[in-house]
């Protein structure tokens, strides 16, 4: 695993942020749309942080966050309630997925990492059992 000299920028505009988000992300369930997403993130007391990787002037990959300002911490856009969160990525960039979350600027409280990429591993999954 070698860094590919990708630097990094935050992306704070949300309309920037979207287009990222529907160029990296892949189709799935509804909370992996960007609608979902927003809807949670609109009534957070939170900034968006969507820190994107360039490779040259192209982004390769985004790691879609938000900074919590009560919390002073980076979480996942949407934030806690998002499961199966990942940076998204470029095929062919999975190798550099260690460089987007050892780069980070500032604390981050990162939950809920899903484990499709070959880096992370899965936890286990929680219990909801009501009675």
């Amino acid at each position: 695993m070698t860094n590919r000299k990708l630097h990094f920028e935050v992306v704070r505009d949300a309309h920037e942020a979207r287009l990222l988000w529907e160029a990296f992300s892949r189709p799935g369930s509804v909370i992996e749309s960007w609608e979902f997403r927003y809807l949670f993130f609109s009534y957070a007391a939170a900034d968006l942080f969507f820190y994107v990787g360039y490779e040259g002037n192209t982004p390769v990959g985004v790691l879609p966050l938000q900074y919590d300002r009560d919390q002073k911490c980076l979480e996942f856009f949407g934030g806690f309630y998002m499961y199966d969160n990942s940076v998204l990525l470029k095929p062919g960039y999975e190798d550099q997925i260690p460089f987007f979350y050892r780069s980070l600027p500032c604390p981050a409280r990162l939950d809920v990492i899903g484990a499709r990429d070959g880096m992370t591993i899965p936890g286990q999954p929680s219990d909801f059992l009501y009675t």
